[in-house]
């Protein structure tokens, strides 16, 4: 599996004293901003146990706070903020005091000076990526679904049938909201990879992270094997006898397809991530096996032969192969004894005398 090893220079800043009042909305930002320049990357700190415990409605606020303190950061003069609500055709207004706005404005100049427009934003992907790898994701109960903010919905299956699901802390959606206020360069595309790398390793499967990865890099080989590795999985029994089981409360949704569908989408991004680098075994591996599963096993045979010499796991591949072999011998079987039978049949009804009238 594919690993990615995120790094970021970390500037030194005087330590962050925790606030023993509540925080109101606007002082919730100017936290944020403090206690992400104070978090290490990679690390469980007190930073990151400070934001890890925030309320999810406190977390839902902060998204949309933070979507504009990205905003002033690129564009210190701007005046108009607004995020997209997918339920309507035009942007929802994010309305703040006169007091609000300048003192937001304070806290963009601070983070800004401090650093520059994107380390802030990356620093703070990073904190919330952290406290989503690093903290257990308690079920909370599901509320109506707010309109132009994430809400997180979490399914724990055993065995395909659902076991529990409730809300979970935005965190994941956070960080992704920040990596895309950044360019798309190295860094974020170095993010998706990891990202995506461990949700996969701890069964986390994300469909709208590994989507958006795709979407914003398109030809990156490793998002693309990613992306169709997610893909088969969805394709898998547990996961397809899950959406039959499953009944979501009002105003929520699965966004999975039929096993075959599934199919093929993992088909696709299989295929261009091998013929991007055609001496990645395992990505033929993974392209012959989804193959195999849609009954093309002749081409099964040949993305495993490919791979064949690059495997640490000779047994494993041998297997695969084999299995093909049979599943393609059995068709070819079938298909034979089909026309002979059909053929059967024909002649028959040819030998057959016609009943007198």
């Amino acid at each position: 599996m594919l690993t990615v090893v995120l790094t970021l220079w970390v500037a030194a800043f005087p330590a962050a004293a925790q606030p023993s009042e509540p925080l109101d909305r606007i002082e919730r930002v100017g936290r944020w901003v403090d206690v992400a320049l104070h978090h290490e990357p990679g690390t469980w700190d007190d930073p990151a146990a400070e934001v890890g415990s925030w309320s999810n409605s406190d977390l839902q606020v902060l998204w949309i706070d933070l979507s504009t303190l990205a905003e002033l950061l690129h564009r210190p003069t701007a005046t108009y903020f607004a995020i997209f609500n997918p339920n309507h055709t035009k942007k929802e207004p994010i309305r703040y005091t006169p007091e609000e706005f300048r003192r937001l404005k304070t806290i963009a100049e601070f983070a800004r000076r401090s650093s520059d427009a994107d380390t802030p934003l990356r620093r703070g992907a990073l904190l919330h990526t952290d406290i989503a790898m690093n903290r257990a994701q308690d079920l909370q109960p599901l509320g109506r679904p707010r309109e132009s903010v994430p809400q997180r919905m979490t399914v724990h299956i055993g065995d395909g049938q659902p076991l529990d699901m409730g809300a979970t802390a935005i965190h994941s959606d956070t960080a992704r909201m920040l990596i895309e206020r950044t360019p798309r360069d190295n860094f974020a595309r170095a993010w998706y990879r990891a990202t995506s790398s461990w949700m996969q390793q701890h069964e986390d499967h994300d469909m709208d992270h590994v989507d958006r990865a795709l979407k914003l890099f398109p030809s990156d080989p490793d998002i693309l094997f990613l992306y169709g590795c997610m893909h088969e999985v969805l394709a898998s029994a547990k996961i397809q006898s899950l959406v039959q089981a499953l009944r979501l409360p009002s105003g929520f949704q699965m966004n999975f397809g039929t096993a075959r569908a599934e199919l093929r989408l993992a088909e696709n991004a299989l295929r261009q991530a091998a013929a991007r680098k055609p001496d990645w075994a395992e990505a033929r591996l993974h392209y012959g096996r989804v193959l195999d599963l849609l009954g093309d096993h002749r081409a099964a045979i040949v993305e495993f032969s490919h791979a064949a010499g690059s495997l640490d796991d000779e047994e494993l591949e041998i297997s695969l192969t084999y299995s093909a072999v049979l599943r393609w011998r059995a068709r070819t079987e079938t298909r034979r004894l089909v026309r002979r039978s059909s053929r059967r049949r024909t002649a028959s009804r040819r030998r057959s005398p016609r009943r007198s009238r």
